[in-house]
């Protein structure tokens, strides 16, 4: 049973205002898992560890609900590991972001895996232009070479136009990486 986490309850009294609108946490949970959440929930000369709030500006509300449905037990106390295509770029962004060192090793590793990788990013599974967010999110993520290689790999199953043409579209500080990458493994296929 999903948590949620817009309404407070006897363990989820701190508040997350995203967007206008609130996520209820345990901060002593989170606090566990990250540095980020411990410093700014128990902080004593932090304003928002003396009014149990804080408001993020920089984090989508659909993103910062993905990633606590992922990172916290449900209401039958299960945890729900759920990387998935439509996650992935929000739950490695979000693990950098906020500190998240568990989160962030668990989406390095699915994505090492090529067993995974050819399921979940099968070419009819997933867009150029999603497969690039990943990417993006991935080098961010300071993700090992060798992930980086599994993904570039399946982008050069792509369609070589849109591809290119996408790469125009991005940073040069992605693309320096990506274009090479991209190019040699285009010549294994």
């Amino acid at each position: 049973m999903v948590i949620d986490f817009t309404q407070p309850s006897q363990l989820r009294q701190f508040e997350i205002i995203i967007e206008e609108k609130s996520l209820f946490v345990n901060q002593h949970y989170l606090a566990e898992l990250s540095p980020y959440f411990l410093a700014l929930c128990f902080t004593p000369e932090f304003q928002e560890t003396r009014e149990g709030k804080v408001e993020i500006t920089d984090i989508s509300f659909d993103d910062m609900l993905e990633l606590l449905q992922h990172i916290c037990p449900d209401d039958d106390f299960i945890m729900r590991s759920n990387i998935s295509v439509d996650n992935f770029a929000a739950l490695t962004h979000l693990s950098q972001r906020l500190l998240l060192t568990n989160l962030r090793r668990e989406v390095e590793r699915y994505a090492s895996t090529e067993a995974s990788i050819e399921t979940w990013l099968s070419p009819d599974a997933v867009s150029v232009s999603q497969l690039l967010e990943i990417i993006i999110e991935a080098i961010s993520a300071h993700f090992s070479n060798e992930a980086l290689n599994i993904l570039c790999k399946q982008l050069a199953k792509k369609d070589e136009s849109e591809v290119n043409e996408l790469l125009t579209k991005i940073p040069q500080e992605f693309r320096t990486i990506i274009e090479p990458k991209f190019q040699h493994f285009q010549f294994a296929f």
